[in-house]
């Protein structure tokens, strides 16, 4: 039976290694898989971790003081909910001695967890891994024998752990990669939902009385979608990074809005970019300067599938940070500043890939033009909308309402339009090995 364990971050991956090398002294019949361990040497990493990821039923996760926010660790937690949930297994946050089972953030809570230092909460979770073996159509150890084994090897585990915890934290436990250096994060290759289910309409269409049933129509039906493999923008494009662009092109828009919301001084460099505006996002862009700016740093714009993978996760969140609403945590029409504010001033609001202001704020440019899903119903989409006449805006703003926040909302703009409330934020494609997640 293959045990996906998942690391992030120096002490993590040492617990990882020796939860590798120790689990198949007590059953043989597991077969632990870590990533450097286990990923042959020139292989595509995402690629080896997606075909253990589809054939795991029992996920650990090495949890330690300083990974608990690390995207890496958070992203595989939803990848073994997901990959576990399909073929009925389970998830066990691991943790190092300094990580308090009350103080685990989601999604680490809603699995059980096993604290490490304690002998019989580590004992349990292999009888339970030992009980997995005749689900998986293997035979299971007599539990007096297991009971045995375990006693024999648990002091080489103790030992090993007590002198992980006994090493220095190391801070983030995040790696530099490209995408760090360009101010991105990295989204792998994976399958994915998109949309939101026709199961789940009747609910939205109960929790937000009078809102046009098409803008939920947009979103349907939920299909399966295979994208990623790129880098994102963590922020959107502020005020201060969108001049330093035009004053170093001499760029000029079509648009007579173009930058509206800054003082012709400004604009032409004479004067810079008040302090309390230099790192809003840039608004009053149309697509096509968008894309400019973009082209200029050799990226482009993300498509609403991209967007909506890095927005929501593998695991299909409905708002960035999780499932259900919670006031404070993105700049929408509920917290009352009728206007943008800082890119990441909402901590608690980002995804799993540690982006910031997927809701809120203001909405964000994508490649894509409007259609409908597949599968879609005509009745449920206006014709005039689609074909080459509308961008796709995704993420909500500073002036909508949190219906909208929502990482399955879609909303259209003419892409000639430079409005208070669009922005963007830019993707490159991912060329090449990427790091591991030190």
């Amino acid at each position: 039976m293959k045990v996906f364990i998942s690391w992030s971050g120096r002490r993590s991956r040492k617990l990882a290694e020796v939860l590798h090398d120790w689990l198949p002294d007590i059953m043989n019949a597991l077969t632990p898989w870590v990533s450097s361990e286990d990923i042959k040497p020139g292989s595509r990493w995402n690629a080896e971790v997606t075909e253990a990821l589809d054939v795991t039923s029992v996920g650990i996760l090495c949890l330690t003081p300083e990974n608990l926010t690390a995207p890496w660790i958070l992203f595989e937690a939803g990848a073994l909910a997901k990959a576990v949930q399909d073929q009925k297994g389970c998830v066990v946050p691991f943790l190092l001695p300094g990580v308090a089972i009350s103080d685990l953030p989601s999604p680490f809570g809603q699995f059980q967890a096993v604290s490490s230092s304690k002998r019989d909460a580590v004992l349990r979770m292999v009888q339970h891994f030992n009980d997995r073996l005749a689900a998986n159509h293997e035979v299971p150890l007599e539990p007096r024998r297991l009971d045995r084994v375990f006693s024999r090897y648990w002091p080489d585990l103790q030992k090993a752990l007590d002198q992980i915890a006994a090493e220095p934290s190391e801070g983030s436990g995040i790696g530099t990669t490209t995408g760090d250096s360009l101010g991105m994060v990295y989204v792998p290759r994976m399958s994915h939902m998109v949309g939101t289910s026709d199961s789940t309409l009747p609910q939205l269409l109960s929790e937000y009385p009078g809102i046009w049933e098409k803008y939920f129509r947009a979103e349907c039906p939920q299909h399966e979608c295979s994208s990623g493999d790129f880098y994102i923008d963590r922020y959107q494009v502020t005020n201060s990074q969108y001049l330093r662009f035009v004053h170093a092109t001499q760029y000029r828009s079509a648009s007579k809005e173009f930058l509206a919301h800054l003082e012709p001084d400004i604009r032409s460099g004479d004067s810079s970019v008040p302090s309390e505006l230099s790192t809003h996002p840039v608004t009053y862009v149309t697509y096509d300067d968008a894309v400019a700016y973009a082209e200029w740093l050799d990226k482009r714009l993300p498509t609403e599938i991209e967007w909506e993978l890095a927005a929501r996760g593998l695991d299909g969140r409905e708002y960035p940070w999780g499932n259900d609403w919670q006031d404070g945590r993105c700049n929408s029409e509920e917290a009352a500043r009728n206007g943008t504010v800082a890119v990441g001033s909402y901590e608690l609001g980002k995804t799993v890939y540690g982006c910031y202001d997927m809701a809120g704020n203001a909405w964000d440019w994508t490649a894509s033009w409007y259609q409908a899903y597949p599968g879609a119903k005509p009745e449920h989409h206006n014709a005039q909308d689609m074909g080459e006449r509308n961008r796709v805006i995704r993420g909500g703003s500073y002036a909508w309402p949190n219906f909208d926040q929502r990482c399955a909302f879609r909303a259209i703009k003419e892409p000639e339009k430079a409005l208070p409330e669009i922005s963007f934020r830019c993707v490159k494609d991912a060329v090449g090995p990427v790091d591991f997640p030190e």
